[in-house]
């Protein structure tokens, strides 16, 4: 399941706003429980590679992976995501400890591509990076002030909380286990996505209607939303008309899903789209010109595996196309016009070939005459023979 990760290339604007961590460690020594609690949690793992080679003694401000603040020595970071050559001989495996909650402090918390699994044990921070791990069972609350929240690739189940998603921009869930639908209160908030993807779930239900809530007003470039990635899942219904209220909105994955209907106009207000997936669903109608007219920066389309019909073309084609078949007839019907009057001027005064040409169109037609009547002749006596 580790590789069932799809790696999707994604350029966000940088008028979109970002978020940086200032981690500071020059104090002398970590806070006691801090570090007793990094200690059980060393002592639960398995770590073949002995990445954590270096956590001992008590100044934990100096081992591998952990940040703490300058001014208060509390642990504030703590990154030991897996990303090494080797693998598999670098993962960390092993089940969270509950003293895992003392930390809490945590602004940065990466244990990406390892082995982990957790029960029961709340995590905090603002970043938390939790992606291609064993972690499972229902999510029972929202992190409360998180800005980045990434629980990809792992076992997760149940319901996507209702919450308090303000402050929240980039939320990633994708390729867990997931049900029922998406709840209202992600929309709800201040409007500070940037990457939404709830993708490869078993979510269900129709797409809320707040759903361009998601952003705020285009003339604000601070908070945009740039992916929404909602594909492979049971998601249903038309696509609300909000969703053109996204208008910085650069990739749209709806791929595998039963959303039906024709394409609403307001998705042509999109346009920064770069990606529009909307592969293997119900959609109906005729393939849209806006998709050719409006959308300029589109790179990526996808509409296979629907019902639509027509060819995909601009109306900046369609008028290059009428105007060149209105110079085509301009150049062609006067040439017939003339040849046909040459050839009529000429047997009307030439009284000799007038008689030759009729002569001609008469011989003709006895000769196809003859042809055609020995034809049938031959094909009575084949099917028909006498007896």
């Amino acid at each position: 399941m580790l590789f069932a990760l799809l790696f999707i290339t994604i350029t966000i604007d940088f008028s979109c706003g970002s978020s940086t961590t200032t981690i500071q460690s020059n104090v002398s020594s970590c806070l006691e429980n801090e570090r007793r609690a990094l200690i059980d949690f060393k002592e639960n793992l398995t770590d073949k590679a002995n990445r954590l080679q270096s956590w001992v003694g008590k100044d934990c401000c100096t081992w591998i992976g952990v940040g703490c603040s300058g001014r208060t020595g509390h642990v504030i970071k703590l990154d030991l995501h897996n990303d090494y050559e080797d693998y598999f001989t670098n993962q960390l495996t092993g089940e969270m400890t509950p003293s895992f909650v003392d930390l809490k402090h945590l602004s940065y918390l990466d244990l990406s591509w390892n082995n982990l699994s957790a029960s029961g044990v709340d995590f905090l921070g603002r970043e938390l990076i939790l992606s291609s791990n064993k972690f499972d069972g229902p999510l029972s609350a929202v992190p409360q002030s998180t800005y980045v929240l990434d629980l990809s690739n792992n076992l997760f189940s149940g319901p996507i909380p209702a919450g308090d998603y303000d402050g929240m921009s980039f939320l990633i869930l994708s390729n867990n286990d997931f049900s029922g639908g998406i709840p209202v209160s992600l929309c709800n908030g201040a409007g500070n996505f940037q990457v939404v993807d709830l993708s490869k779930n078993h979510l269900s239900g129709k797409i809320p209607r707040c759903i361009g809530n998601l952003s705020l007003s285009v003339l604000d470039f601070s908070n945009c939303l740039s992916v929404l990635d909602l594909s492979s899942n049971d998601l249903h219904g038309p696509i609300p008309s909000s969703l053109g209220f996204l208008q910085r909105l650069e990739y749209l994955h709806l791929r595998d899903n039963n959303f039906h209907g024709e394409l609403p106009l307001f998705l042509q207000n999109l346009t920064y789209m770069v990606t529009l997936d909307l592969g293997k669903n119900a959609f109906t109608g005729v393939i849209p010109h806006w998709i050719g007219d409006k959308l300029d920066n589109l790179k990526f389309l996808n509409l296979q595996s629907n019902n639509f019909y027509g060819v995909l073309v601009s109306e900046g084609d369609r008028d290059e196309d009428e105007t060149e078949l209105m110079w085509f007839w301009a150049g062609v019907g006067p040439g017939f016009v003339v040849g046909l009057l040459g050839v009529f001027s000429t047997l009307f005064f030439k009284k000799k070939w007038r008689y030759a040409y009729f002569q001609l169109i008469e011989d003709a037609y006895d000769r196809i005459f003859v042809a055609i009547a020995v034809k049938a002749n031959w094909l009575r006596r084949k099917f028909h023979p006498q007896r």
